[in-house]
């Protein structure tokens, strides 16, 4: 509140709770043998003590009890910080243990060592819920095809003896045999509208037969990482954003047709209007551009604040619809419920409608087929979201669609029947639920 200084301790500072109540204190700076838990008022009197080389240590959130871990990391011990007593002790291999961390509710322990897997432990009982091995990536892209038959994910990196690229036959929920892609990396992938094709964006941009499963085309001369790509409505085009800013290619030639924008780093999206005339993508400048296909003309340029995670024409065209998320990586404290935003321009005049908050990511965006309405995959930070529809012109909050649904790479189908989202984890699964 004021900024005075209140205290001055000659101790390292080793840990501390979520709501900022205990302090985890190490007793000289060269030394971990001796490590005291207080709250941290300075009037308070230290609370206890643990004895050891000690290694990482974990607060739970309200402080009410410690994870920490003693010389050689092969074993971490939760124990109250108001008294000495063993709550449970996690036993494993030597050094496995070199990082411990606590899930926001103090439901779950995290651990890794040496080894690449991370390991995850109910609090309570010590007893090991998952093993994550991050060999596969998880899913980054997710994609319907135009029929909404088939849904279409890609990964970070290949699981041990599978493919980047993984299919599904909607009805059945049964992986089916798609194209076998050598590219180490799928950020996202879309369905051309004719059925023909697949783009996957990763290191670059490749163009894939769906018939014969072969590569048809790899547009070249595009460094670091491409985070999106769109097709034009007619099939004739393709779109890519990423950290050379925004292209657009003739599929049938390879020609570059366009390109405009500043690099994007982490986030950025790209959608062609549904008349196939123009193209929307953020760009590196926190700008959403709008260029005019025929003239190479920008049309206009709409500033936002957030990292861009999603984006829609509606039907006529009339209207853009950006959805954003919190960073990947914050740099610094989040404040719960304010980072998810999704704005709505009208295209001809550059004019903001409305800005909603949902929460702080947002994963999906479309409008319904009439265009009278616009629905949102969101939620809060590590939290399952809801599916939620607003009228597309005022914002108001119509219902709720579905509940519960997963965060990660998500996407409605072109009919709007289904909604598909990728889990956030190695497991390569993806949730698929049928809109009302």
């Amino acid at each position: 509140n004021t900024g005075n200084l209140l205290r001055t301790r000659p101790e390292i500072l080793r840990a501390v709770s979520a709501d900022g109540r205990w302090l985890a204190l190490q007793e000289g700076p060269w030394s971990a043998q001796r490590i005291r838990f207080q709250e941290a008022n300075p009037s308070s009197p230290a609370s206890s003590f643990t004895e050891g080389d000690v290694g990482p240590i974990a607060l739970s959130p309200q402080g009410e009890w410690v994870a920490l871990s003693i010389h050689q990391y092969s074993a971490v011990t939760v124990r109250r910080t108001e008294s000495e007593q063993t709550l449970g002790t996690i036993q494993g291999a030597p050094w496995e243990f070199r990082k411990v961390a606590v899930s926001p509710e103090g439901f779950v322990v995290a651990t890794t060592g040496l080894g690449a897997a991370i390991w995850l432990w109910d609090s309570a009982s010590g007893r090991r819920l998952y093993v994550l091995r991050p060999v596969g990536g998880g899913v980054r892209g997710i994609a319907f095809g135009p029929d909404g038959k088939l849904v279409a994910s890609g990964a970070a990196q290949a699981s041990e003896g599978g493919n980047i690229l993984k299919w599904w036959d909607v009805s059945s929920g049964k992986e089916t045999k798609g194209p076998v892609g050598t590219e180490d990396i799928v950020l996202n992938l879309r369905f051309s509208p004719d059925g023909r094709y697949l783009a996957t964006a990763g290191r670059q941009v490749r163009l894939w037969d769906l018939a014969s499963g072969a590569m048809v085309l790899e547009f070249s001369g595009y460094p670091g990482v491409v985070i999106s790509v769109a097709f034009s409505p007619d099939a004739k085009r393709l779109a890519a954003n990423g950290t050379d800013g925004v292209k657009v290619w003739d599929i049938n030639t390879g020609e570059q047709l366009l390109k405009f924008g500043e690099r994007n780093t982490g986030s950025g999206v790209v959608s062609f209007s549904p008349d196939g005339r123009l193209v929307a993508a953020t760009t590196g400048s926190a700008a959403l551009k709008v260029y005019d296909l025929a003239t190479g003309r920008e049309l206009q340029s709409l500033s936002f604040p957030r990292h861009a995670s999603a984006l829609a024409f509606s039907p006529d065209g009339s209207l853009l619809m950006l959805g954003s998320s919190a960073p990947a990586f914050p740099r610094f404290e989040l404040v719960p419920g304010t980072w998810g935003t999704l704005t709505a321009w009208e295209v001809s005049s550059g004019r903001r409608l409305y800005t909603l908050t949902p929460g702080d990511w947002v994963s999906a965006v479309a409008f319904s087929q009439d265009g009278r309405s616009v629905m949102a995959a969101f939620g809060d930070m590590s939290k399952a979201g809801r599916v939620k529809l607003w009228d597309a012109l005022s914002g108001q909050e119509v219902r709720v669609l579905l509940e519960r649904v997963a965060q990660g790479a998500s996407v409605f189908s072109p009919d709007r029947r289904w909604f598909a989202s990728g889990m956030n984890d190695t497991t390569g699964t993806i949730k698929l639920w049928r809109l009302p």
